[in-house]
């Protein structure tokens, strides 16, 4: 740091007075003067460490060094102020003046370094807001390799007191490097909990099916770092098959699904939604399915089958449902996959099959459709599939075989989204008022929701990874000839985010 601190510091003195050196050659300097400038302060500085030739970032300097002083102990805190207050403070003056950045990473390593404070705890206090900051902010690329070797060599030092606090500044300095660093401010119980050391979060997260895994989530943890756990978990170690999987979140009590992008913070989601008081389930989804089926691993057969079973139950998978009557291939599909449905639950395994539950084996947009074909008819039929099995068919058989017959649908594996209105140019495409949009490896499709009718396909081969535009409540398409697709939905914003996800698995 003295490297540094000689090449870009501004030498202070007493009083107001201040002798500005910038980029000082070294035989100017005294050790004295290296050793004041890098070397833990009692007292207030007089100025800014750096050299800052705006008059509002001098003072934002010695507020920021106040606001550390306060938090590490090393003064008192203001009246009614808390310590969530000076982290607050802080984290405004980095978001509201970037060039500050650099300016307080410099002052946190100044008082972190051979710590005199009367305040026994004023030197863990410091690193325990370090964790914070690393989490937020990088630097410039000037100071990059002094901070992280600052960071570094306590980290590694384990006869050093807080060598696991700097560890933990350590990697969420790295998640800010690749991630960008978290984006809202940290709510004050999480300031509660740094402050008391507790880094880790036991976060529940959901799989479909109702699995519920508790991980270890931190300040700095991404979306990205739980599916890679998660996945691992369920025997999924190819990077490219992680990458299928997303995290999202569901509102209780709203029946919508949120995606939540792979660099987002999981705690500034969890924040955010906490401000807005709605509760949350983080939920893990296989939103694109490219790499072919596997069952090495009950979990992921169970969570691939529960995320699937509503969408076909609910009828979402039929399409051209306007015809007088069922193909004998359909009645033969639909019959097996009820039987399955059956046999996948144990509880369900055991009861007699009847009428009364015909509407959780078979979609119900066949038994809206189709009327002729009676409940007692289903139930025959259903019956006879299981009459036909050779072997003793096991839950996780059922699922398995579900799952392979399923994928032969074309619609198999479609995230789908409601739309309110497509409009072609200018010109709205009257059968999809109320449509539907069903999104997977084969593209775009848009069915009408009565008939279940493909009207329009738009292939990932015919838009531009740029030339997509969501806005609220609205997505622009601009396709090949510049036409341009305008879908109103209120969805867009997670449509543009599955879009480009699909588009970026193929090209990876």
């Amino acid at each position: 740091m003295a490297e540094f601190a000689i090449n870009y510091f501004q030498r202070q003195k007493r009083g107001s007075e201040i002798n500005i050196l910038f980029k000082k050659k070294d035989k100017d300097w005294t050790w004295k003067d290296i050793s004041t400038l890098i070397k833990y302060s009692p007292k207030p500085i007089t100025s800014s460490l750096l050299l800052l030739r705006d008059n509002d970032l001098q003072k934002g300097s010695l507020c920021s060094f106040m606001c550390i002083m306060r938090y590490m102990g090393d003064e008192n805190l203001k009246k009614n102020q808390t310590l969530t207050d000076c982290v607050y403070e802080l984290l405004t003056l980095c978001k509201e003046n970037p060039p500050l950045n650099d300016e307080i990473y410099c002052q946190m390593m100044k008082q972190l370094t051979n710590n005199t404070s009367k305040e026994p705890e004023s030197l863990l206090k410091g690193w325990r807001l370090f964790t914070i900051i690393t989490s937020y902010f990088t630097s410039s690329d000037i100071l990059k390799p002094y901070l992280l070797n600052f960071i570094k060599i306590v980290a590694f030092d384990k006869k050093r007191s807080c060598h696991q606090t700097a560890m933990t500044c350590l990697k969420n300095l790295e998640q800010t490097l690749k991630y960008g660093g978290r984006k809202l401010l940290l709510s004050a119980s999480e300031v509660e909990a740094i402050t008391k050391g507790k880094y880790v979060k036991r976060q529940p997260y959901l799989l479909p099916g109702g699995h519920k895994m508790f991980i270890n989530t931190t300040t700095s943890s991404v979306a990205e770092d739980i599916i890679k756990h998660i996945c691992r978990e369920m025997n999924i170690f190819s990077v490219g098959e992680q990458q299928e999987f997303s995290l999202c979140y569901l509102i209780e009590n709203e029946n919508n699904m949120k995606i939540i992008s792979n660099n987002e913070y999981i705690l500034d989601v969890t924040t955010k939604m906490t401000l807005e008081r709605k509760k949350i389930m983080l939920v893990l989804k296989r939103l694109v399915w490219i790499s072919p089926l596997r069952f090495d691993n009950n979990l992921l057969i169970d969570t691939l089958f529960y995320q699937i079973l509503p969408d076909y139950i609910s009828g979402l998978y039929m399409i051209n449902c306007d015809q007088k009557s069922l193909t004998a291939k359909e009645l033969n599909n639909i019959s097996l996959l009820g039987a399955l449905i059956h046999y996948s639950d144990s509880i369900g395994m055991a009861t007699p099959i009847n009428c009364n539950c015909i509407e959780s084996l078979v979609p119900s947009i066949i038994l809206e459709k189709y009327p002729r074909i009676t409940l007692q008819n289903w139930t025959k039929r259903i019956l006879d599939k299981i009459k036909e099995w050779e072997i003793e068919m096991s839950t996780l058989q059922a699922k398995s075989l579900f799952l392979m017959t399923l994928q032969k649908y074309y619609l198999f594996s479609a995230i789908f989204y409601h739309i309110k209105e497509v409009i072609n140019n200018s010109s709205p495409i009257g059968d999809l008022t109320n449509g539907i949009l069903a999104i997977n490896k084969e593209g775009l499709t848009f069915l009408d929701e009565k008939k279940r009718n493909i009207i329009l396909k738009i292939n990932f081969d015919d838009i531009n990874y740029s030339d997509f535009y969501p806005q609220e409540y609205k997505l622009s398409i601009l396709m090949p000839l510049n036409n341009v697709i305008t879908l109103i939905t209120d969805a867009g914003d997670d449509i543009a985010k599955l879009i480009h996800h699909h588009m970026f698995i193929y090209k990876f």
